[in-house]
């Protein structure tokens, strides 16, 4: 793992070594190994929390062209770095994949970088890209329920704390699509 982060930019690195302090913080206490669930399974489910880089906005993380005439839209130099950085912070967590039929619910709190207004609706569309890049679920269709809440609290880098958690059906089953 330090070899990887070896690799990271400086600030990339500081927000990673953050997070995993953040998170290993919420996890103390004595740890048991994983057990696999049975086959017909359908306690409680899956949930995960982590924390992301704030993304590029939606003008830089998708590029655009011109060529013959026609308008090409092409993901950004921003869109490839970030989709890097949240690949990379999903690998050192060692998240769980959310593999179809499962329904998600997605919690976003965003802490923003500065001061400027954004678009808080803006946030998703980067976010759910690369986080289906990053092969934790296998289409961002899977969310059927999400919701972004601006804290007041700022971060120099602005972060994400992103929670991930399958929508139980209403007979408490796991859902299906």
């Amino acid at each position: 793992m330090s070899e990887s982060l070896d690799k990271m930019s400086p600030g990339l690195r500081k927000r990673v070594l953050a997070a995993m302090a953040r998170d290993n913080a919420a996890k103390a206490g004595p740890k048991k190994p994983p057990e696999a669930p049975p086959a017909d399974w359908q306690g409680e489910p899956r949930r995960i929390s982590i924390t992301l880089p704030w993304p590029p906005s939606a003008n830089h993380y998708w590029g655009k062209a011109v060529t013959d005439g026609h308008l090409s839209v092409y993901l950004g130099r921003q869109g490839k770095v970030y989709r890097r950085e949240v690949k990379e912070c999903f690998r050192l967590m060692d998240k769980p994949v959310f593999s179809e039929p499962a329904r998600l619910r997605v919690e976003i709190l965003a802490f923003p970088p500065d001061r400027r207004t954004r678009d808080l609706d803006n946030l998703p569309k980067a976010l759910f890209d690369a986080i289906t890049h990053a092969r934790v679920w296998d289409e961002d269709r899977q969310v059927g329920d999400f919701r972004v809440i601006r804290q007041a609290r700022k971060c120099p880098y602005g972060e994400l704390l992103v929670t991930i958690e399958e929508i139980p059906d209403v007979d408490g089953q796991r859902s299906l699509l």
